[in-house]
């Protein structure tokens, strides 16, 4: 694995996983949204704290993966789409495994950055609900919230389960 860069200048165990994708926009923060009342301290999820917890879409009509959608964000390079996905399949096992081992080891700012990078590749991806899940861990590990970074793991690993399944059916025979 390459090393790669992050924003807080530390370096760490990178993923393969493309930074930005020429002609790529970003996320807006209001397509994730937030959990009524958690700006303002009222309650939320339990095991989510502070002031930016991702809405839950588990019960939303969300598609796994917009292919359009993706396709899109990506300027309409069907290529770059493609590699983009077969480059997150070579990734998203060795990713789970970091993932479950920073917060089985107490490292929080792992998680949080390594819930970040699945975060930006599943929004190129336009997978939302997958979005959301690797946003709330990443706020988790951001608060130093590991109790709530275990907890929320059954729930990132099941999306992340179904995304990797649809993106698989991406590819060609």
């Amino acid at each position: 694995m390459s090393e790669k860069k992050a924003q807080s200048g530390e370096r760490v165990q990178g993923s393969r996983i493309p930074e930005e994708a020429p002609g790529a926009r970003g996320v807006d923060s209001g397509e994730l949204g937030t959990r009524p009342g958690r700006e303002t301290g009222g309650s939320g999820a339990a095991g989510c704290g502070g002031s930016r917890c991702p809405v839950s879409l588990a019960a939303s009509n969300v598609k796994t993966v917009d292919r359009e959608a993706a396709l899109e964000r990506l300027g309409g390079d069907a290529e770059l789409l493609l590699e983009t996905i077969q480059s997150f399949l070579e990734v998203a096992a060795e990713l789970l495994g970091e993932i479950r081992e920073a917060i089985a080891s107490g490292d929080p700012k792992k998680t949080a950055l390594l819930a970040h990078s699945v975060k930006g590749i599943a929004a190129t991806l336009e997978a939302r609900k997958l979005v959301a899940e690797a946003r709330r861990l990443e706020v988790l590990g951001s608060e130093g919230d590991l109790v709530g970074a275990r907890a929320a793991m059954a729930g990132f690993e099941s999306e992340l389960g179904a995304v990797l399944a649809a993106l698989r059916e991406e590819l060609p025979a």
